[in-house]
């Protein structure tokens, strides 16, 4: 005779954001109405200044730097540009020097950051390189998860004209391959390549403009990224000599709408831009991937209890994954994986107890959901069955440590996070 007793209980997270992961900022210091700029009150070759950019608050971690230009004012020159340089990155501020070779009048450059505190988001910097050839460039990574990038021009040398298109062609598991095409007028291009996870940030599409002003008109940020930020990025230009080279992108900060501008007799060709959101600060899915969606416990009475073996037995069928042993065990969790279910029976003495921690109760949180079972009389088998489903569909890890027939422990690691392991279920049994 067996004598069951179920229980269902549903849980609701609360997210909150007591990680600083992402900041962003807009610099004019390099510009001309920047009075404190002593690049272009001078004519002198090999100039340069440096300033220091603070952030709003300070990371936990130091953060990695992907630099957007916005606007260009380089006069006429035979040879002409400047080289950026990013230096001493630290958890409250960064600075960036700026390098001028030639005797060519430099007004400046404004420029906006993006800083990030993240493993679902890589910077990979090719700053100044010199000498650049044509081709497909390709670039190793170490984050399985990245499925996006994209490209940013950040320094340039040129001979009287140019023109350049650089982007991102592919992102595999493990690898990235950046195109590019230059003049042979350009000397030297310094980019960065900012890569990530289906969360990280989208692209809408690749505006080619030949007639500039070069509108894009509001649009709607797709649906569950209504917090996220315009990001735009000059992906090619293709600039006239013996002209001014001048271009801005002038866009409002709260609104999904910008165009792109000459002005005082520069001439452009083409140029390509690109265009998306970016998501700020997000927590959802930070530590792990997978959510406790619901889990229910079962107390039963069963006089044949002495015929059943094993004091435990911990089941996985989205894994094939079954023992009554200790041991620890790792799996690969791919992406065809949406959900999974963790069945833990147990046998249960008079006067002992199950505690259980199921995950953090927010993402940052030291305390846990917990409930307790208490083992009596009446009761001699207990099961546990959580069923989990995809947050956040990446490829990570799974691990589950039985260090003996009391203690349990079930961690999920986001691969490349900054947290290598999170508990996801703790089950003790005292």
């Amino acid at each position: 005779m067996i004598i069951s007793f179920l229980f269902s209980l549903a849980l609701k997270l609360n997210m909150s954001n007591c990680l600083i992961t992402f900041q962003t900022g807009y610099v004019v210091t390099f510009y001309v109405y920047a009075t404190e700029n002593i690049l272009f009150i001078s004519s002198a070759p090999n100039r340069e200044f440096s300033s220091t950019i603070n952030f709003e608050q300070s990371f936990s971690n130091v953060p990695e730097i992907f630099i957007v230009n916005q606007v260009y004012d380089l006069n006429i020159g035979s040879e002409q540009g400047f080289q950026f340089y990013i230096l001493d990155i630290t958890v409250s501020s960064f600075v960036v020097k700026i390098r001028v070779p030639y005797s060519a009048v430099y007004n400046g450059i404004e420029f906006r950051y993006y800083a990030f505190d993240d493993k679902r988001r890589q910077v990979i910097s090719r700053l100044n390189q010199f000498s650049p050839t044509n081709g497909i460039l390709q670039i190793a990574h170490s984050n399985p998860n990245f499925v996006v990038g994209i490209s940013s021009v950040i320094s340039l040398e040129y001979q009287s004209s140019f023109s350049y298109n650089l982007y991102v062609s592919q992102v595999t598991s493990t690898s990235c391959s950046i195109s590019i095409s230059i003049s042979n007028t350009i000397t030297q291009i310094g980019y960065q390549i900012l890569l990530g996870t289906k969360e990280a940030f989208y692209l809408q599409e690749t505006v080619y403009a030949t007639s500039i002003p070069s509108y894009v008109g509001a649009f709607n940020f797709e649906s569950g990224w209504e917090d996220s930020q315009l990001l735009v990025v000059y992906q090619g230009i293709s600039y006239q000599p013996y002209t001014t080279f001048r271009l801005r992108i002038n866009r409002n900060n709260a609104q999904t709408n910008y165009y792109i501008e000459l002005w005082a007799g520069s001439v452009l060709e083409s140029v390509y831009h690109t265009y998306g959101g970016i998501r700020a600060q997000w927590d959802q899915g930070y530590y792990q991937s997978f959510k406790l969606f619901k889990y229910f416990v079962s107390r039963n009475f069963d006089k044949n209890i002495a015929s059943i073996p094993n004091s435990f037995e911990f089941t996985i069928p989205e894994l094939n994954f079954q023992t009554n042993t200790q041991g620890t065990f790792i799996f690969d969790i791919s992406l065809s994986i949406t959900d999974f279910t963790l069945i833990f029976t147990r046998k249960c003495e008079h006067g002992k107890k199950l505690i259980m921690q199921l995950i953090p109760k927010d993402d940052c949180s030291t305390t846990y959901f917990e409930y307790q079972l208490n083992c009596e009389s009446k009761i001699n088998i207990c099961k546990q069955k959580l069923y989990f489903q995809t947050q956040t569909p990446i490829i990570s890890k799974l691990k589950i440590e039985i260090v003996s027939d009391i203690s349990f422990k079930i961690q999920h690691n986001y691969i490349e996070q900054n947290e290598k392991f999170i508990y996801i279920a703790n089950i003790q049994y005292v």
